[in-house]
C-alpha cells in the first residue's frame, strides 16, 4: 500500500513538473530521474520553477469571474448565487460538488491533493539542493530559502482551508515514509512546521534572500518581473499569520487555560518579532498619495491608492508580496451596469449593508475628524439578529453626532467607506469626467433589483469600488493592480489581535492592550480617523470588538473576512450570526426628488434565512475530495473527512 501511494505522488510530480510558470525557465521532462535533474543547473532551476506551480490566482480569478471568499462571506452577495454558487447559498453542497473545488479556473481544483503535490515537490528540492550542481553558490542559497517559504505557504493554505493536516511527525513527506501510519496533526503543530521552514529561510542573508522583490515598471504578464517571487518578508508574514490562526478559537478552544495563554503568548511574540523585522527593513504603511487622480478621495486617498495601484517599492513600502498575473479590470467585471458598451455581462459581487454598517460615523471640525463612533452596538449589532438584520441596534453615540437611519447617507462616515463602496448618489471618474453619478435607487440607471437572476444590477443597493483605479474605463482600460497577498496593514492588525487575545487570556493586561491599540491607531491615522478612546483600550472585551470591526473595514474584499469569522468560531459553532442574514438598502425617489431609505433583506426575503446555506457548522472547513478521502482511508483505516461532509 505504501508503494502505491508513493507511485501516485511521483505521477503527480511528473504532471506538475511539466506545467511551469513563465517567470522562470521551462521545466524538464517529468519522467527523468531526480539524480539527472540535480546534476544539471538549468534543470535545478526548472525544478524550482515547478515549486511555484500552484500559487492561487485570487482576486476575481474564481469560477465565473467573481471572488468566492468575498461572495460567500457577509461582505457581499454575488450574481453567482444563481449560477456557480447556487448550491452553496442553498446548502446543497457536498464533498463532490463543492464549488470551491470543482471550478475550471486554475486556482479552484482539489486544494488538498494539489497543495500536497507542491509540498512534495518542495521537499524533493530541499532534499537534493545541497549537493546539486548550481553555477553560483549565492543562487543555491536563494533557491533553498525560496523553497522553504513556498512549502510553508502551501502548508498555510491547507491550514486555512482544512485545519489540521498530516505532517508525518514533522518529517515532511520523506520518500521512505510509511503512509499507512499517517496521522492528522493539529493546526498548532502545522503552525510550528510553518515556523520551522520560515526560520530556515530567514537564516539566509539579506543579500542572498532579500526582503523585497525586484520591481518591474511594466506590470503585464510574461514580464521578467519578480512580483511573484517569494521573499524574506513573506516568511515573516506566513509564520506570524498562521500562529494567529492556530491560536484562535476554531483551533485552540478546547485546550487547557494555561496552554491557551502560552499559545497566545507565542502568537504575540512571533507577530511582534515580524513587525519589528519588517519595519526595520524599510516596510511602512503607505500614508501619502502620490497621484493626482486620488485627490478627490481626501483623507482616503492613500488608502485607495495602495489598493488600486501598482507602485515601485520606493513609493509603496507597504506591499509584502503580490501576484504578477495579468490583472482583472474592475470597471469592466465589477462595475455598475450600462456604463460601458464593452462591459462584461455581469458584476462580480455587490457589497452588503452589513459591510456598510461597519464603517464608523464621524464628526468633523474643519478638515479634522474629531469624533468617531461605531454605527451599531458592536456586541449586538441587530435587534433580534437571529431572525434578521432589518432593525439595526444603533449606537446612541453615533446618533448623537448626526446619524439618522431615515437618511443614512447624510452623516459623514469613515473615509474608507467612500473608497470601498459605491452608494446611490456617489460620483466616479469616467471617460476623464468626475461627475458620473451612481443611481442604484429604484428606477435609476443602475437600479437595485429583487428576485430572479441578476448579472449586472445590484441586489444590495451598492457596488464595489475598492480596486477600481479612478478614471479607468473602456476608453482608458487601466487594469487593477496585482493582487496583494500580504500588505503591512494586515500584519499590524494580526499583531494587534494577538496582543488583545493574549491580554484576554490573562484576564487583562494594559501594556498589551495599549500595544494593540497603537497598531490599530496607526492604520486609522492613515485616513484621519482618531485613535481608540482610553475607555475602549482599557476594556479588553471592547478592544476585541473594535479590532474585529477594524479588520472588516480595512481588509474588505481581501479574502480575510471569510477566514476571520471562521477562526473566531468554536469548533461546534456556526456562522449564523454573520452569514445567515444579508441585507441591502432600497432607495426610492419620489416625484419631488425626495429620497426614502429602507433596509431590506436580499431579494426582499422576509421569512427564513437570506442564505439557506453557507453558514452551518460544516462550512467552517472545506471538505476533502472523496477520492482523496478514500485513498487516505485505504492507507490508514481512518476517516479523514472534515466534520459534516461525510
Amino acid at each position: 500500500m505504501k508503494m502505491k501511494l508513493i507511485k501516485l505522488f511521483f505521477l503527480i510530480f511528473a504532471i506538475v513538473i511539466c506545467s511551469c510558470k513563465d517567470t522562470l525557465d521551462k521545466s524538464p521532462d517529468g519522467r527523468i530521474d531526480l539524480e539527472d535533474i540535480f546534476s544539471d543547473s538549468d534543470r535545478v532551476g526548472a525544478l524550482l520553477n515547478s515549486c511555484y506551480g500552484y500559487l492561487p490566482g485570487k482576486s476575481l480569478y474564481y469560477q465565473g469571474w467573481t471572488n468566492y471568499p468575498t461572495a460567500t462571506s457577509d461582505e457581499s452577495w454575488s450574481y453567482a448565487a444563481e449560477e456557480a454558487l447556487s448550491n452553496y447559498y442553498n446548502n446543497a453542497v457536498t464533498d463532490v460538488n463543492h464549488p470551491f473545488l470543482n471550478g475550471s479556473m486554475a486556482n479552484m481544483q482539489r486544494y488538498w491533493s494539489n497543495y500536497f503535490a507542491q509540498i512534495r515537490l518542495c521537499t524533493q528540492f530541499l532534499a537534493g539542493i545541497d549537493n546539486a550542481l548550481v553555477v553560483e553558490p549565492a543562487l543555491r542559497r536563494r533557491w533553498k530559502a525560496e523553497v522553504y517559504v513556498l512549502r510553508a505557504f502551501y502548508l498555510s493554505e491547507l491550514l486555512k482551508w482544512y485545519g489540521g493536516v498530516p505532517l508525518n511527525n514533522l518529517d515532511l513527506y520523506a520518500l521512505d515514509h510509511d503512509y499507512s501510519k499517517a496521522v492528522r496533526n493539529t493546526p498548532w503543530e502545522v503552525a510550528e512546521a510553518i515556523e520551522a521552514d520560515c526560520r530556515e529561510a530567514i537564516k539566509a542573508s539579506n543579500t542572498d534572500f532579500p526582503f523585497r522583490n525586484q520591481f518591474v515598471a511594466n506590470q503585464t504578464s510574461h514580464t521578467a518581473g519578480e512580483e511573484l517571487r517569494v521573499n524574506k518578508a513573506l516568511a515573516w508574514a506566513l509564520m506570524s499569520k498562521m500562529y494567529l490562526f492556530a491560536a484562535s478559537d476554531l483551533h485552540s478552544n478546547g485546550v487547557a487555560k494555561e496552554e491557551r495563554i502560552q499559545r497566545w503568548k507565542k502568537a504575540y511574540d512571533v507577530n511582534k518579532e515580524a513587525i519589528i523585522a519588517l519595519e526595520g527593513n524599510g516596510f511602512a504603511l503607505f500614508t501619502t498619495h502620490t497621484r493626482s487622480i486620488y485627490n478627490s478621495f481626501g483623507k482616503a486617498a492613500a488608502f485607495h491608492q495602495i489598493n488600486s495601484s501598482y507602485d515601485a517599492p520606493g513609493v509603496d513600502k507597504e506591499t509584502i508580496w503580490q501576484n504578477n498575473s495579468n490583472p482583472i479590470r474592475s470597471w469592466d467585471l465589477n462595475g455598475p451596469p450600462g456604463i460601458s458598451p464593452n462591459a462584461a455581462m455581469y458584476t462580480a459581487y455587490w457589497p452588503t449593508q452589513e459591510l456598510v454598517d461597519a464603517f464608523e460615523v464621524v464628526e468633523y471640525n474643519g478638515n479634522n475628524i474629531v469624533k468617531a463612533e461605531p454605527l451599531l452596538d458592536l456586541a449586538n449589532p441587530y435587534v433580534n439578529g437571529q431572525s434578521g438584520h432589518l432593525r439595526p441596534n444603533l449606537n446612541p453615540a453615533a446618533v448623537a453626532i448626526g446619524y439618522n437611519d431615515s437618511n443614512p447617507y447624510a452623516a459623514q462616515r469613515d473615509p474608507r467607506l467612500y473608497a470601498t463602496v459605491l452608494r446611490n448618489g456617489d460620483k466616479v471618474s469616467w471617460y476623464g469626467e468626475n461627475d458620473f453619478e451612481i443611481e442604484s435607487r429604484v428606477g435609476g440607471k443602475h437600479e437595485i433589483v429583487f428576485g430572479g437572476s441578476s448579472y449586472k444590477n445590484t441586489k444590495t443597493g451598492y457596488y464595489a469600488r475598492k480596486f477600481w483605479t479612478p478614471g479607468a474605463s473602456d476608453r482608458n482600460q487601466t487594469k487593477d493592480p496585482a493582487w496583494k497577498y500580504f500588505r503591512l496593514a494586515e500584519l499590524k492588525l494580526n499583531f494587534a489581535e494577538t496582543a488583545t487575545e493574549y491580554a484576554l487570556a490573562k484576564g487583562g493586561d494594559l501594556t498589551l492592550q495599549n500595544e494593540a491599540a497603537g497598531q490599530i491607531n496607526q492604520i486609522r491615522a492613515r485616513v484621519g480617523m482618531p485613535g481608540l478612546s482610553s475607555a475602549v483600550v482599557n476594556d479588553e472585551n471592547s478592544l476585541r470588538l473594535y479590532l474585529r470591526n477594524e479588520r472588516k473595514v480595512e481588509l474588505a474584499f481581501e479574502e480575510c473576512r471569510f477566514f476571520d469569522v471562521r477562526r473566531w468560531s468554536k469548533p461546534e459553532g456556526d456562522l449564523s450570526a454573520t452569514d445567515m442574514y444579508l441585507s441591502g438598502m432600497e432607495v426610492i425617489k419620489d416625484d419631488s426628488d425626495n429620497l426614502t431609505f429602507k433596509r431590506i433583506h436580499i431579494n426582499k426575503k422576509n421569512s427564513g434565512p437570506t442564505r439557506n446555506g453557507g453558514w452551518q457548522n460544516k462550512y467552517l472547513f472545506l471538505p476533502i475530495s472523496r477520492e482523496d478521502v478514500t485513498l487516505m482511508q485505504n492507507q490508514t483505516g481512518q476517516n479523514w473527512q472534515n466534520p459534516g461532509w461525510n
